[in-house]
């Protein structure tokens, strides 16, 4: 199986919206397969295909906010709309997904742990 090589546009706009919306929970089926799509595009992008050359890594970490990555997200949207996707994007996405699957992990971890979640 191939990392997804078209921009998931659709799936950046529903983590955008599932996190304003602070509808982790409700929407944990969507969001959870969003970040998939767009961790594996993340990932071609920052770590490339088995058997590929390395890709170089970004020269500085870049960290924030929920908030901030909330924004990045957008910006990336509006980018790739106006078909303006730079190297300095792609870069952002490295702390963009781990906030992405930092959310996530939180989601199942109190699906699967949790007395409300947990099946009899």
């Amino acid at each position: 199986m191939t990392y997804p090589s078209d921009f998931p546009l659709t799936d950046v706009k529903n983590i955008v919206t599932t996190a304003k919306g602070g509808t982790f929970k409700e929407d944990i089926q969507q969001f959870a397969k969003s970040v998939w799509n767009v961790q594996g595009y993340a990932q071609l992008h920052l770590i490339g295909e088995p058997g590929s050359d390395p890709v170089p890594a970004p020269q500085t970490a870049l960290a924030g906010t929920p908030e901030d990555a909330i924004a990045a997200l957008e910006q990336l949207v509006e980018s790739h709309e106006n078909n303006e996707v730079s190297a300095q994007d792609l870069s952002e996405w490295a702390w963009i997904i781990t906030w992405a699957m930092e959310q996530l992990l939180a989601l199942v971890k109190e699906y699967f742990w949790s007395e409300e979640g947990a099946s009899e």
